[in-house]
């Protein structure tokens, strides 16, 4: 998913990398974790998180066969089905 939906997700805004989260969310929004602080990789300003993104996106194409990316947005439900899915294809 996109690094803001991410962000979003996680309660935090981009331009907050590094500050607590506020303890006044909006549970619509779809919270997670709202008792957590973020750590040292959350933490990181939003273009380091962008890099990342990138560099997983990436991934199947050098290892082939063993990484699949899987669309995280959607409800809990879309992205747990995509994920079986993906799993049926892996030959344990």
């Amino acid at each position: 998913m996109p690094v803001e939906e991410g962000f979003r997700r996680t309660g935090r805004r981009p331009h907050h990398a590094g500050r607590r989260r506020a303890s006044n969310y909006d549970p619509a929004q779809g919270l997670l974790l709202s008792d957590i602080e973020p750590d040292a990789m959350e933490a990181r300003p939003i273009d380091f998180h962008r890099k990342v993104r990138e560099l997983f996106l990436h991934m199947p194409s050098d290892y082939p066969g063993h990484i699949e990316v899987v669309d995280g947005q959607g409800s809990p439900d879309e992205v747990h089905q995509r994920i079986r899915e993906a799993l049926a294809h892996v030959d344990l």
